[in-house]
């Protein structure tokens, strides 16, 4: 792909959720009112917080920041969708998508962490009200929102690293599809048999399953194999 200035580079193609069609307008007009809801939702939610004293309590300072990572987290893919789709393109370059998949993991992760935080502070209160104040102190709460940043950074910083190591071992995966595919016709059958409850099914459903992983397995195999091997080559 050649860029602006002359030289070439290599970008990633996307296949966008919506063409320019009738219904496709109306559905990306309806992403973007979401998007601008969800704005001026959290950002509303943190300034209330914020300017009233009644709601300087542990479960609100936690919501303030569940509502700070919705907003860069809903931003980090809708603006990208929207200047694609109203400039007509679909690409975005390696290092673009990089920091787009960090992030996303990033604040995914540290809502999944904050949330976790924020669980145990309603457990405190509804379990121990009366020690609530002692438990879920202002240092508490600050250590589980700089805990859930931190330990989101790193989630996202192993699943980047995790998805830039999938190019070299893609080959490798494709030498075991042929036998992950016959593994899980035979033991998938019989783990239908032995494992589902009894009173589910009845001794013709056993019988034709059972048939299916002595009779037909041993006739699939080679074809699998054989297949499989014949579209990837020596």
């Amino acid at each position: 792909m050649v860029n602006a200035n002359g030289t070439t580079g290599i970008n990633f193609i996307l296949l966008g959720l919506f063409n320019h069609t009738q219904i496709h307008l109306f559905l990306f007009a309806m992403v973007l009112m979401i998007f601008i809801t969800s704005l001026m939702g959290n950002t509303l939610m943190i300034i209330l917080i914020h300017v009233d004293p009644q709601l300087h309590m542990p479960m609100y300072f936690l919501l303030s920041q569940l509502s700070f990572m919705d907003m860069p987290l809903v931003s980090t893919i809708v603006p990208k969708m929207a200047a694609n789709y109203l400039m007509d393109t679909r690409s975005i370059s390696p290092t673009g998508c990089g920091v787009q998949i960090f992030l996303l993991l990033t604040l995914g992760g540290s809502e999944f962490f904050l949330l976790t935080g924020m669980s145990y502070d309603r457990y405190v209160a509804i379990c121990h009200p009366l020690r609530y104040p002692i438990l879920m102190s202002q240092k508490l709460c600050l250590l589980m929102t700089s805990g859930s940043w931190l330990l989101g950074g790193i989630d996202g910083l192993m699943q980047c690293s995790a998805c830039g190591q999938l190019e070299p071992g893609k080959k490798a995966f494709k030498t075991c599809s042929s036998h992950l595919v016959v593994v899980g016709l035979f033991y998938g059958t019989i783990m239908f048999i032995y494992m589902r409850p009894k009173s589910n099914g009845s001794e013709d459903h056993d019988k034709v399953v059972s048939a299916f992983y002595t009779i037909f397995t041993p006739v699939l195999n080679p074809l699998i194999f054989s297949v499989i091997k014949k579209s990837r080559g020596p």
